[in-house]
């Protein structure tokens, strides 16, 4: 059996797993997870460990150095 899943986090920590595309709020990202379930499913199989890499760093418009110039 596969899967399709959202993983949504918030700035807070707060985890929640979902079935459809979330409507994030601005605290908030989301992964895409796709999840395969042996036959055996109905017994625990295991554990999972899963870590996320770091996010890219956002750089904010009071961040910039006066010279330099924001696309928009």
């Amino acid at each position: 059996m596969k899967l399709d899943r959202y993983l949504v986090v918030s700035a807070g920590g707060e985890a929640r797993v979902v079935s459809r595309l979330p409507a994030l709020r601005l605290d908030e990202f989301c992964y895409r997870l796709t999840i395969e379930i042996p036959a055996g499913w109905g017994s625990v199989l295991g554990e999972i460990s899963l870590r996320l890499p770091d996010p890219d760093p956002t750089v904010t418009l009071d961040q910039l150095e006066p010279d330099e110039e924001v696309e928009e």
